[in-house]
């Protein structure tokens, strides 16, 4: 990784516009593992998922969550084969079950883990860079590795997403109500506009097109 970053030619000058960037994710969560010494699964079970209880959440699997590990499939409905990341691994390599994520989503809102946890994640949160147009159809920020969207005119969702070979995933919540979705589909279709009609009916009550969920994206 650094030494094909150290041979590409930046687009742009530094602050000049924002674009969401799998490899700077990467390029972060390697200088963490480096600056601690630690491979980045050690500091990830060190940082978040020991003090968390997220027991189900690596890099590097064991026998018994390696035949949990469910099988992803294309759009087309044919199985998929995991990929195996190395360098790239902070940004698409770890796994995890909806149990953890709820326990990550859980600390990230304060109502339960581990406090310095709590508090690193809520400066993540913060807006810090609108982004031009619209993500999702919705007014957008960008905190630190998170985006921010408006659910409504008073109401805004921290998310994100991931996406490998057979497999996406949503995380999203609402702080000032404490509600939020975590899902995770062994298939390549999207589920963000799925997730965005599960946090407006919590947050609004409002049930209209629910029959609908299952249908085109947003």
């Amino acid at each position: 990784l650094y030494k094909d970053l150290a041979k590409y030619p930046p687009a742009t000058a530094p602050g000049i516009c924002f674009n969401y960037s799998n490899i700077g994710m990467a390029l972060l969560g390697n200088i963490m593992a480096d600056n601690s010494g630690k491979t980045y699964d050690e500091l990830l079970q060190a940082a978040i998922a020991r003090p968390l209880k997220m027991e189900n959440t690596a890099v590097r699997l064991n026998r018994m969550q390696l035949r949990q590990l469910a099988q992803g499939h294309n759009k087309k409905g044919k199985a998929t084969h995991h990929w195996q990341l190395t360098g790239m691994a902070p940004a698409g390599g770890v796994k995890s079950s909806a149990n953890d994520l709820v326990k990550f989503l859980r600390a990230g809102l304060g109502i339960s883990g581990d406090q310095l946890i709590t508090d690193a994640c809520k400066q993540t949160h913060e807006p810090q860079l609108e982004v031009e147009g619209r993500v999702l159809g919705r007014p957008t920020a960008v905190g630190y590795g998170w985006f921010v969207s408006s659910l409504n005119d008073t109401t805004s969702v921290v998310w994100n997403t991931g996406s490998t070979a057979g497999f996406r995933s949503f995380i999203g919540f609402v702080g000032s109500t404490a509600t939020g979705v975590v899902v995770l589909s062994n298939s390549s279709t999207g589920v963000e506009g799925i997730c965005f009609r599960i946090l407006e009916i919590l947050n609004t009550g409002n049930t209209k097109g629910l029959s609908s969920l299952s249908g085109k994206q947003d």
